[in-house]
């Protein structure tokens, strides 16, 4: 048995985005470092001991290591850190699960298409483009479509167009947020809104499913805003992607060369069949092991903070808790997505924390923050996320709409910013 226990793990970033990791660490009776400029984040403030040294600053970070016997190096789901954090692991000869070319194989949404063709799995007709010229490639038969970044994440430069002006507009857009400077051009897959990820825990280039969800998204019939708004575990589709598609991924990620870590990704299920179209080798920024904990008692954070110390990914008893399938629980996951003003009242949350049925409760804005047009369609575009635990999905229902009743969000002119609220009758559908 790996012990933690005194081990020394560096944190890369003191902000909320790795609060999580410096929480779940400790509880591991590990001591805590965390790295970052200012010292005034949530991580930096909650870990045992703070440096201010900047995450780009890696030759000074592999002199810290090397000076104070730290054991591993961690970071949270910021692709930037994650960089920062591969790059100072090879310096030091510490663990770290991905390599720069695995990481780029998962993270380019054409390398991903390639994969899934050769290994079986569907994928939706695209057109591939580095100019707004190419938009008159696209045939009028192909609307409605979906514009991506072919390098993008949280759903920025993401955008449904059904003509080719809008489809002009979007590529233009979406091109500002591709590194790369490409943008890939999808045939909209219209199943009211929903999508399908599946998670998979990696050891020794061995591939374990640990949870399939269900997303809908925010706004399914104008699709002007196509963040998420609820999630639901687990699957209502899982035993028929246990059948068609658990083999085929699996194999495709042992041809991507994968070996440890953990990998996310998601599908439209459409017509009985899964089309993949996105994927992160990482962990998710959702705290999604708050889920699988509680449902399986799979906490990948903390498999993947031991692994940083140089343990294993998981254990003969932590393979044997995973099922994707059926728990005996159901969890859902509300998002509450605002509209663009600043903040002048927030009513509600106070009871949201002290629900029973609420397991987490994560809060992005503040009263005087503002959310600005440019986070509408993001992930910036969400106030909180509520996990929620019932024993079954009518009580899950009667819950959510409890929570939602009790939200409000208001501008100073006393305008609701929290209008966009989830039509829990879709969960029937």
């Amino acid at each position: 048995m790996f012990d933690t226990k005194g081990k020394r793990l560096l944190v890369m970033g003191g902000s909320m985005a790795t609060y999580a990791i410096v929480q779940n660490a400790q509880e591991m009776g590990i001591y805590v470092i965390v790295a970052d400029m200012s010292d005034k984040g949530p991580a930096y403030r909650l870990a045992n001991e703070g440096i201010k040294i900047s995450t780009t600053d890696l030759d000074a970070l592999a002199a810290y290591i090397r000076e104070n016997n730290i054991d591993g190096v961690f970071c949270g789901p910021s692709e930037f850190n994650i960089q920062n954090t591969m790059k100072l692991c090879e310096m030091t000869g510490l663990p770290f699960y991905a390599t720069k070319q695995l990481w780029d194989r998962c993270g380019n949404k054409e390398s991903l298409k390639n994969y899934c063709k050769t290994n079986g799995l569907p994928f939706i007709p695209e057109f591939h483009f580095d100019s707004i010229d190419q938009v008159e490639q696209c045939p009028a038969e192909m609307f409605p479509v979906i514009v991506k970044p072919v390098d993008g994440c949280s759903s920025k430069g993401v955008a449904v167009c059904t003509n080719a002006q809008q489809l002009r507009d979007a590529v233009g857009a979406a091109l500002e947020f591709s590194t790369a400077g490409k943008v890939i051009v999808e045939k909209y897959m219209d199943n009211g809104g929903r999508l399908f990820s599946f998670r998979y825990i990696l050891d020794e280039g061995n591939c374990y499913p640990y949870m399939l969800m269900d997303t809908y998204i925010a706004d399914p019939v104008h699709k002007k805003c196509l963040v998420s708004a609820f999630s639901y575990i687990p699957s209502e589709y899982g035993a028929l992607y246990m059948e068609k598609a658990d083999q085929k991924v699996r194999n495709m990620l042992k041809n991507m060369g994968l070996m440890h870590g953990t990998v996310f990704a998601q599908a439209l299920p459409c017509d009985g069949d899964f089309y993949c179209h996105d994927m992160g080798y990482r962990l998710s920024g959702g705290m999604t092991y708050t889920i699988s904990e509680t449902l399986t008692g799979i906490n990948d954070m903390k498999m993947m903070i031991r692994y940083a110390l140089g343990g294993p990914i998981c254990t003969e008893e932590e393979i044997a808790m995973m099922n994707p399938v059926s728990t005996g629980k159901v969890i859902g996951q509300l998002m509450l997505p605002l509209n663009a003003g600043t903040i002048a009242k927030i009513s509600g949350v106070e009871e949201i924390k002290n629900d029973p049925a609420v397991i987490n409760y994560i809060q992005y804005y503040h009263e005087g923050d503002t959310i600005p047009e440019s986070a509408i369609g993001t992930l910036g575009q969400h106030f909180g996320r509520i996990f929620i635990e019932a024993d079954c999905k009518e009580n899950l229902v009667a819950i959510v709409n409890r929570l939602q009743d009790g939200v409000s969000v208001q501008s100073e002119d006393g305008t609701e910013l929290y209008t966009m609220r989830f039509d829990t009758d879709r969960l029937g559908k």
